[in-house]
């Protein structure tokens, strides 16, 4: 079942400001309908075309999630700097979406990115040897 919202309400959803929700729906970049005079969209919809927008890593299939998050919140999420998180996007460690000029990360990429890194430091842990104690 379709939902439908209003120009702030997808704003709200996708982290992006009302003007550019507005100008990418006016150039016919995102779907949209008019209704009484209003710009009105349907979620499903915003959802397919975050998808088209993503840039996936090279063995990513699909992103399976609906929020997105800012290259800030995740560089405070996952305790990075944004030099890293430019590097590991630019090695393709980090899919992302790019609507416009404006950078998206799946939240989903956030919670992957901490359990790798969380198995990592389980691994590099100190764990006491046979006969130390």
């Amino acid at each position: 079942m379709s939902r439908y919202v209003n120009v702030g309400e997808v704003a709200r959803y996708t982290k992006l400001s009302v003007s550019t929700i507005k100008s990418h729906a006016l150039k016919r970049r995102i779907p949209y309908m008019e209704i009484d005079g209003n710009l009105v969209f349907d979620l499903d919809a915003i959802d397919e075309w975050m998808k088209i927008q993503y840039h996936p890593m090279k063995d990513d299939s699909d992103i399976g999630c609906n929020r997105f998050i800012t290259i800030n919140e995740f560089c405070e999420e996952a305790r990075i700097s944004r030099t890293t998180f430019f590097r590991m996007r630019r090695k393709g460690r980090i899919p992302y979406t790019r609507i416009g000029n404006q950078v998206r990360i799946a939240s989903q990429v956030l919670d992957d990115y901490a359990k790798e890194a969380g198995e990592g430091n389980q691994e590099n842990s100190c764990t006491v040897q046979d006969g130390i104690e």
